[in-house]
Formats: C-alpha cells, structure tokens, sequence
C-alpha cells in the first residue's frame, strides 16, 4: 500500500482545519516538542467558534473552555526543547487519515452542493 504524505491530508482540509494545523505547527516548533501531537491541532481547531467541532460541543451542550483548557494542559505536560522542527505524531497522521477516510464515505456530497465536514469532502 502506497503511503499518503502529511501534505495530501493538509491538502483536503477546509481553510479553518488547514490554519489549525499551521497553528499546530508553529505552536510544537516554538515550544520545541518533538512531534505535532493531535492535541495541538484540537487546540487549534477548538480554538475557533466556528469549528465543526466547536459547533458540535456547544450543540451537545459540552464545555468548550473546559475542553480548550485540557488540551493546554496536555500540550503543556509534552516533552520541551526536544527538537527544532517536529515531525507529525502518529496519532495525528491516524487521525487525519480516520477523518478523511469518514469525510469521504459517509459525507461526500455532490461538487456542486457546499461540504460541511472539515476536510473537504
């Protein structure tokens, strides 16, 4: 099986999902991690009231700043000063890959109709 780059999964992502990921980025590099964890990017993602999965926490009545601070803690409790440019973790790469492949089964649309899924569909 031919294996898929961290760039085509970047490729497919919306601009709010595409900039989180930037954001990601940037935040493991500054803080020196060794990997852009999936953390970094929910933190990302969280971080926009717009995001589909802050759409979906506030429609399911969950905290949204609760679940902004977890994940700080998370990223903050991440080994530092590890490297100078970080790799992608697996779980992020699993991640994307889970998401993308679920975007495109189950929420394909049309090219025509608007896609409401973070990665484009």
């Amino acid at each position: 099986m031919t294996a898929i780059s961290i760039e085509k999964f970047a490729g497919k992502m919306n601009r709010l999902g595409y900039d989180a990921f930037l954001q990601a980025m940037r935040h493991a590099r500054g803080e020196g991690n060794r990997n852009v964890e999936l953390c970094h990017w929910l933190f990302y993602a969280v971080s926009s009231q717009n995001s589909d999965i802050s759409v979906t926490l506030r429609e399911l009545k969950l905290d949204r700043g609760r679940m902004l601070k977890d994940l700080d803690k998370t990223m903050a409790e991440l080994r530092k000063n590890v490297t100078e440019v970080p790799g992608i973790s697996q779980s992020l790469a699993d991640g994307l890959n889970h998401a993308w492949t679920y975007a495109t089964l189950f929420l394909a649309r049309p090219r025509s109709a608007p896609a409401t899924c973070s990665l484009r569909c």
